[in-house]
């Protein structure tokens, strides 16, 4: 254990108790306690309802950074890791010697700081002796060294930990906006190029994809492979194209067993409705085949994202946290090794710094609200 040298000691400042004379009010004749607070209530969610909105409305994009946040952690997660420090951590959670081991601790803090402070060499030497005797003690003693070998291994596991910086999700979620509203763009002009009247998954794969400007993003996903091999497998002459029909409803709706906490079903279909927004698409439309496939695309792009993120963090930057740069820098190299133009890179860095700033004021904007509910 290093040793620190302790903190100046400062005088603490006498607390000064300003009273303010209170005026007493007359009872009220009226309302009884009750309705005031039942009143005051449903002001105070009336007034909360009109300042809190979701991200995705504040942001201006349709995919949610939530979901991305979740499976970002998902593949960035060592499941084996994790287990091991909840398991560790449910030894400490009843050892009645945790609470004793930290006060040893804090007091070698303590002393350590001390020493720091002092140019006397002989209280150095008695407060290096004291520092000594206590650290003897957490090692003597079994069941204290059990606490700390114990604590010292969750810290270790804990650097296996790949974090998230809170923007981290908007630059993934702005990506992935990006990369679907391109697609569904593509697939509606396709279609009705093509004079037909229904968006298909097979659509998104055929010739012309590979002009959109997220195709380099794509091209190599798993996801996107697969379809495509459907479409280029030989057919044979009896052999019929597969076919989804649709409904008019399920250009707004979607199925409740489509849906999960896991996929972007909905978040897919918003951003269908915002495409389709556009009136030259209105008679077109769009199968709940294309709703999940492109689900499953934006959950093999994070992977991918995560894949090489895990990479830059861990083998090559060696840091603990994944913050957004690492994210922005992702996307360059993936458009750099694709050959991709570079005024795609730059679109979706401009659209990325855009909800960013607007994330940022988002939260500056809800510290202050809460900052003022907590002076009320």
């Amino acid at each position: 254990m290093s040793s620190r040298s302790a903190l100046k000691t400062v005088t603490p400042k006498p607390v000064v108790v300003k009273t303010v004379p209170v005026e007493v009010a007359p009872k009220p004749v009226a309302a009884p306690v009750e309705q005031i607070k039942r009143s005051e209530s449903t002001i105070s969610v009336a007034s909360e309802s009109k300042t809190r909105r979701h991200l995705t409305s504040v942001l201006d994009i349709n995919i949610s950074q939530a979901r991305c946040h979740r499976h970002l952690k998902q593949n960035l997660s060592d499941a084996t890791v994790t287990q091991e420090i909840n398991s560790l951590r449910e030894t400490l959670k009843d050892n009645t010697k945790v609470v004793e081991v930290a006060k040893i601790n804090s007091q070698i803090k303590d002393l350590t700081r001390k020493q720091r402070d002092t140019k006397n060499v002989a209280e150095k030497a008695k407060i290096q002796a004291q520092i000594n005797g206590l650290m003897n003690t957490l090692q003597t003693n079994a069941e204290l060294k059990t606490v700390v070998d114990t604590t010292l291994r969750i810290n270790e596991l804990n650097k296996k930990i790949i974090r998230l910086s809170s923007e981290v999700s908007v630059v993934v979620a702005t990506v992935c906006d990006f990369m679907i509203e391109d697609i569904v763009t593509f697939g509606l002009e396709h279609v009705l190029s093509n004079k037909k009247k229904q968006v298909q998954p097979y659509h998104l794969v055929e010739a012309g994809v590979e002009n959109i400007k997220s195709y380099p993003l794509i091209r190599n996903l798993s996801v996107f492979l697969a379809e495509k091999a459907k479409l280029d497998k030989p057919k044979t002459t009896t052999e019929e194209p597969k076919v989804e029909t649709t409904t008019e409803d399920s250009e707004t709706e979607v199925d409740d067993a489509d849906v999960n906490n896991n996929n972007f079903v909905t978040y897919v279909n918003n951003a269908i409705i915002k495409v389709k927004s556009n009136e030259k698409y209105a008679p077109t439309r769009i199968t709940k085949g294309v709703r999940k496939y492109l689900s499953n695309l934006i959950i093999c792009f994070i992977k991918r994202i995560s894949n090489i993120a895990q990479i830059i963090v861990q083998d090559i930057t060696d840091v603990r946290t994944l913050n957004p740069e690492h994210v922005v820098n992702i996307m360059k190299w993936i458009l750099k090794d694709e050959q991709a133009c570079d005024s795609i890179f730059e679109e979706i860095k401009t659209k990325v710094e855009e909800k960013r700033q607007l994330y940022k004021q988002h939260c500056s904007t809800m510290k202050t609200i809460e900052e003022s509910s907590e002076e009320a």
